[in-house]
């Protein structure tokens, strides 16, 4: 029997929203059925490139009775406002991270989804990449996990001054838009963190060029304990990630650059290489949408949006106060 088609409408048409519409329409069971964005001009290209509806207005998409989720790619301070109207007209929706900049939005659009019983996915895509998959496939070779180093530098993004990606009260700055991708894989493979300290230099109008980093400590439940860093800078190399985990019978790395991952154990070592052999934006998609069509629970959740933006924001702060102690 062939699974039914859900229907999608997309709002937001910039640089992420735009790319999420190519995806929609190469997986099997979704159809895009419109898209909007405040700028006019934007949406009807993106709804001419794929021959659908475009709008101006998100309320055309929300009050469409023939769609059943919206993907939410707007800029992150507008999430709330929609996603908890999506929630209101029983639409499932999926939700670029960060899911907000502040936890009391983050409990309002909780209340919101839990009340009217709808989906909700986060695009922590980086769950659907070989490498974090592999990784935690591997991770019974460490023994006892006892520490590890993870690295993320995006130097091939310019942010220009004016653009909302370079202010720190709209984008959040590194740690909240870019980081929380590790802080939900490092969540992902040894549970919940209990304290952060963090330092580093976060987004300022006063800079001469739009760059932040951090590097931040956090020790989990487990005793656990990360080392997690990267930043937005000019220039320099990308490193899209490097891991070091280290366990009391072995240790796995792998980084970009050599784009091979590294095995030492008691019983042996090994290298593997792998990559991607479709988008994991795009993979993280499909299981969506397959969460709705089979009534299942989906992962990450709603719950993992909240939780790596509370460790997120706990980092921001420690930064905030000169790198001490915050408890989560």
């Amino acid at each position: 029997m062939q699974k039914r088609k859900v229907s999608v409408g997309i709002i937001g048409c910039g640089r992420m929203g735009s790319a999420h519409a190519y995806n929609v329409t190469q997986i099997p069971e979704t159809e895009l059925t419109a898209v909007c964005d405040v700028d006019i001009d934007r949406a009807k290209k993106t709804g001419d490139d794929y021959g659908v509806e475009f709008y101006q207005n998100e309320e055309a998409i929300l009050n469409n009775p023939h769609i059943d989720f919206v993907f939410v790619a707007t800029p992150t301070p507008y999430h709330v406002h929609t996603v908890i109207k999506a929630a209101q007209r029983g639409k499932h929706i999926f939700c670029e991270k960060p899911l907000t900049l502040n936890l009391e939005e983050a409990k309002a659009i909780k209340e919101a989804v839990t009340t009217n019983g709808v989906h909700f996915g986060m695009n922590f895509m980086r769950r659907q990449s070989w490498l974090e998959k592999r990784i935690r496939e591997l991770l019974p070779t460490l023994g006892e996990p006892k520490m590890c180093q993870a690295v993320n530098i995006n130097a091939g993004y310019c942010r220009q001054k004016g653009d909302w990606f370079a202010d720190m009260n709209i984008c959040g700055g590194y740690t909240i838009d870019t980081m929380i991708h590790l802080l939900d894989i490092m969540r992902w493979w040894f549970g919940e963190a209990i304290s952060v300290c963090g330092n580093g230099l976060l987004l300022s109008p006063g800079l001469p060029e739009p760059m932040d980093y951090t590097v931040a400590n956090i020790t989990f439940r487990s005793n656990f304990v990360a080392t997690v860093s990267g930043g937005w800078i000019r220039r320099g190399l990308s490193i899209d990630e490097a891991y070091y985990l280290i366990g009391t019978e072995g240790t796995i790395c792998y980084d970009s650059l050599s784009k091979t991952l590294r095995v030492f154990s008691k019983d042996g070592s090994f290298e593997e290489t792998g990559e991607n052999t479709e988008s994991p934006h795009l993979r993280l998609l499909r299981e969506f949408a397959l969460s709705i069509i089979e009534d299942r629970e989906f992962a990450p959740s709603l719950n993992d949006g909240i939780e790596s933006l509370k460790t997120a924001l706990a980092i921001v702060d420690s930064i905030k106060g000169g790198g001490g102690l915050q408890i989560i």
